[in-house]
């Protein structure tokens, strides 16, 4: 279950489907000026499915990008909210892991935070640098504002990709572990939840 928390006229789409991945039954929200939150504990992906697109934990929610991942491609980019797990606050974990060894890389880099954020598919040109860690308490902006580090870390800045706003959206982590990802572009971003039961 997630709440869309309406913030002007203009109205959401929903757009039904099943993810690839898991067959599991996905809906894809079009945010425009809105917000939506989500729920401690609920996931998009287990942790198996989102090991086998290379990520160490379980996908929480994407946000898709007015943004091709390349110049005239069709294909817009993805981010993920991904929980690595309580674990890593305390010891530490590989953002990435590797299917076929089963091991943990740490090529991205090792977070010591529960959640963050990754790009799922990105330009080989880009200049993707690492996650953007998440925590309870505070928000994190993307877009493609330059003068944004998250931005610069999520390989966002790569282009000159105007349907993507400055500040495209905010997450943020309260202290339950609920997550809310609000809207400020021209575009809208879309969201990808699990389908309401």
């Amino acid at each position: 279950m997630f709440i869309v928390l309406n913030k002007n006229k203009h109205m959401s789409e929903s757009f039904p489907q099943t993810s690839a991945e898991t067959s599991t039954p996905v809906t894809e929200r079009l945010l425009h000026g809105e917000a939506v939150q989500i729920p401690s504990g609920q996931v998009l992906r287990d942790l198996e499915a989102t090991r086998a697109q290379g990520f160490n934990g379980a996908t929480v929610t994407e946000l898709v990008l007015p943004s091709p991942v390349a110049p005239g491609s069709d294909v817009d980019r993805r981010v993920a909210l991904i929980d690595f797990g309580e674990e890593a606050e305390t010891t530490g974990k590989a953002v990435l892991y590797y299917p076929d060894t089963q091991k943990e890389l740490t090529a991205l880099g090792v977070t010591r935070t529960r959640y963050g954020l990754v790009t799922l598919n990105y330009h080989p040109e880009d200049r993707l640098a690492g996650i953007v860690p998440l925590r309870p308490g505070r928000s994190e902006t993307i877009g493609r504002d330059k003068d944004n580090r998250n931005n610069y870390l999520l390989g966002l800045l790569d282009g000159e990709n105007q349907d993507l706003s400055r500040t495209q959206a905010t997450i943020s982590l309260d202290e339950s572990g609920a997550i809310t990802i609000e809207d400020h572009s021209t575009n809208g971003t879309k969201v990808v939840l699990p389908a309401e039961q």
